[in-house]
Formats: C-alpha cells, sequence, structure tokens
C-alpha cells in the first residue's frame, strides 16, 4: 500500500535589516537571487528594496523559501536557523553587522483551488534603513561559502558559532564587544591550535591564538598574557572594578580582539594570509523589536514560484501615529495605526480576515493596541 503523503506545501518569507546588499540598483543594477539548496528546501536570497515615489529604498535582505513540511511550526524553527547560518557567513564576509531575521509571510500552497490560506507579519516598530550599503563581493563570498563546505561537522559548528559572537560583536561597544569576541576566539581555540601543530608549545592551550596575534597583528606573548590574565579573567571572573581606566583600556584593545576573531575564523576557513590581511584592513560597519501583527486571511491568484521570487507578496507598514502611556510597574501600554502597502502581483488579492497582536512577556509591554487599515 503507498504512503499517504500528508506533507502541505508551503513558500514562505523571512527578511533582515542590514546594510548587505547583493548590488547597488542605483548603479542601474538589475536585482539578482542568491540560490541555496539544502536538504529539505531550497532558500533564495535577493535585496530587500522597496520602490516609492520612484526612490528605490534599501532595507536590507530577503529569503525567500519554498518548502514541504507536515509540521508548520517545527519547520519555521529550522528554516530560521539555516536563514541565520547563511547570514552569518554573510556577515563575515562583508564584514557589516545584520540584525536577526524576521518572519514576514507563510503562505500555505493549495494545487487544486486558486485560494490560499496566508498569514502577514507586520513590525510596525522596526527600524528599517541603514546609511550605507555593503555590497556582497560574490567572488569572496563563494570562497567562503565552499571552504565551509569542506570541514567537517565540528568545524562547522564552531565556526558558525564564532561568526554568532562576531556578528554580536560588531554592534556593540565597550565591555560588551569585548566579551563577545573572546568568546568567539575560545570556540576556535581547539581548531587554531591543530593548525599550529609542531609551532606551537604542546599542552599550550591558547598557543594558537598567540601566534595568530603575533603573525597577523604583531601583538606579542607579554602583551597577550595581559589581555588574557587582566581584561579577559578580570571581566569573567569579576575580580576586576569596573571603573573608567579600566572600561577605558578595554575598548583601546576590543579592535585588536576583534581582528584576530576575524583572523582565527580566516585561518579555520582555509582562507589564505593573503586574502585575510587585507579582510583585516576594511572597516566595520554597526547597525543599532517590540510587538508585532499578523494579518490572516486568504489569499488569490497567487503567481508560480518563479514569479513570486521577483515579486513576494508581502506588508510594507506605514506608521500613521504611535501613541503610549506609562502605567503600572512601569510598563507601557501602545496604540499605533497603520496604513499598509501590499506588494503583490498585480492580479493577487490578499482578503483580512482576522489580525492578532503579539509580544514578549518579558518586553515590558502591558497592552498593544495596533489598527491596521
Amino acid at each position: 500500500m503507498d504512503e499517504i503523503n500528508t506533507k502541505a506545501q508551503y513558500t514562505i518569507l523571512y527578511s533582515v535589516s542590514t546594510g548587505i546588499s547583493i548590488c547597488n540598483q542605483k548603479d542601474g543594477c538589475p536585482n539578482p537571487i542568491f540560490t541555496f539548496n539544502l536538504k529539505d528546501h531550497s532558500i533564495f536570497v535577493r535585496d530587500y528594496k522597496f520602490v516609492k515615489e520612484s526612490k528605490i529604498l534599501d532595507y536590507g535582505l530577503e529569503f525567500i523559501i519554498k518548502t514541504e513540511t507536515d509540521n508548520l511550526e517545527q519547520t519555521l524553527i529550522i528554516l530560521k536557523n539555516d536563514v541565520e547560518n547563511i547570514l552569518n557567513l554573510l556577515c563575515f564576509s562583508t564584514l557589516c553587522y545584520a540584525d536577526k531575521s524576521s518572519l514576514n509571510s507563510v503562505i500555505k500552497i493549495n494545487n487544486s483551488l486558486k485560494t490560499h490560506e496566508a498569514s502577514f507579519y507586520v513590525y510596525p516598530m522596526t527600524g528599517k534603513r541603514v546609511n550605507q550599503l555593503c555590497i556582497i563581493d560574490l567572488v569572496f563570498f563563494s570562497h567562503i561559502w565552499k571552504n565551509f563546505q569542506s570541514c567537517d561537522i565540528d568545524e562547522q559548528r564552531r565556526i558558525l558559532r564564532a561568526i554568532t559572537w562576531l556578528r554580536k560583536g560588531l554592534n556593540e561597544d565597550n565591555l560588551d564587544e569585548f566579551i563577545s569576541n573572546w568568546i568567539g576566539l575560545e570556540i576556535l581555540s581547539k581548531i587554531i591550535r591543530k593548525k599550529y601543530i609542531g609551532i606551537v608549545k604542546k599542552g599550550d592551550e591558547w598557543g594558537g591564538l598567540k601566534k595568530i596575534f603575533n603573525d597577523f597583528l604583531n601583538v606579542n606573548e607579554t602583551r597577550f598574557e595581559k589581555v588574557k590574565g587582566d581584561y579577559r579573567n578580570g571581566i569573567v571572573h569579576g575580580f576586576q572594578e569596573l571603573d573608567n581606566k579600566f572600561i577605558h583600556d578595554v575598548q583601546e584593545f576590543s579592535p585588536l580582539l576583534r581582528k584576530c576573531l576575524i583572523a582565527c575564523i580566516c585561518k579555520s576557513l582555509k582562507i589564505s594570509d593573503k586574502i585575510t590581511n587585507k579582510i583585516l584592513k576594511r572597516d566595520i560597519k554597526k547597525w543599532q523589536n517590540f510587538p508585532y501583527s499578523v494579518m490572516k486571511g486568504k489569499i488569490e491568484n497567487l503567481p508560480d514560484f518563479d514569479e513570486q521570487k521577483n515579486m513576494f507578496p508581502r506588508v510594507f507598514p506605514l506608521v500613521k501615529e504611535i501613541t503610549f502611556d506609562f502605567i503600572e510597574g512601569n510598563k507601557v501600554s501602545f496604540q499605533t495605526e497603520i496604513e499598509c502597502d501590499f506588494r503583490k502581483h498585480s492580479k493577487t488579492i490578499f482578503e483580512q480576515e482576522i489580525n492578532e497582536t503579539w509580544y514578549n512577556d518579558n518586553s515590558g509591554i502591558e497592552t498593544f493596541d495596533c489598527k491596521i487599515k
């Protein structure tokens, strides 16, 4: 007896606010798409741009996904992780910060009908603009992706964890940036030590990192031991007073620590020293949610997936007004009114049935009243 396929088809959209861009359309560049064919689904990455009054606004990146599943909730967790992993590698290749990705659209495809169930997620409180684009170097990113795929599973996991901390540190300052970068270094210390077997002293846990500091940053072992002993141990074990002088000293060293982490990631990815030195000369780009709404309803006249990749249905909120009040316990009550631009194919129709408001229990928000027109 043949097995019954209970899986449903979905097309899903995530987006992220960032300065990373595949190309600059203001220079007449078309809107290309990066394709990642993973085990159970395909992810298509394109620039997240919005045309308003003949002006192209650069908001970040969009991740369009085609998948089949009988457990949407679990699949969304897996997809979020895959999107973040790709985003980590893009962040590393550009040294540009990217915020966390957000779920924007979920469409359940019904091949026997013209009408499909759809949910659109609206984040009215989220900033979307960055001041400077950071164009992806496709040749360099392809090199990173290929080398990453050639690493064994344990190395891949360590590299991704380290890049996650680098990405976090890219948008932090002072102690927070120092801690994020140092955690990344400790994650990679095992891989780096293996790279220098026979060169560093046997049993020297920090030998690989010392070698990176010396070779790429001209920081000698004495200074490394001071940073590890006074700064790292002082912060992690809590015996240093967090006075202005200590914070100033840590802040002075943070750029070197970040560069060491970048060099360690390059070494882990088998990137040549020549290219690594070029990367270390690049400037970094920093980028500084609240409650959101989910518009649920039915969508009709949905084009085929190839067309969706160029015009995936999406809601763009225009916040008309936000008011708030502080209430008991310093919690906040928000009221907002939103007009929505619906990006879609010309014949596509969306009929909204309900509007849900969502926010984290620990956000300090008591109520969030979002009226959508």
